[in-house]
């Protein structure tokens, strides 16, 4: 993974691409939301299959796939 920095004004931004596989793509389309609700901290990550379940009408395999995509966000984001 490639990390590379831009700097605005005086802030630092780090920019990363993500790759998805075809069933990434689909689940992030597909992914129902019907409400607003607020998670927490990065550290409450472990609960995070339970928070994405009361989101909206959306089966296991897809909560699953959706955990799996911000668990990587979330590292990619810290390593950065």
């Amino acid at each position: 993974m490639k990390i590379s920095s831009t700097k605005i004004n005086k802030y630092d931004f780090k920019r990363f691409k993500m790759h998805y596989s075809s069933k990434e793509i689909l689940s992030i389309d597909t992914f129902n939301i019907n409400k607003f609700a607020n998670f927490g901290s990065y550290k409450d990550l472990k609960n995070i299959n339970e928070f994405l379940s009361t989101l909206g009408d959306n089966n296991k395999i897809l909560v699953n796939i959706m955990e799996k995509i911000i668990y990587n966000i979330t590292k990619k984001v810290l390593k950065g």
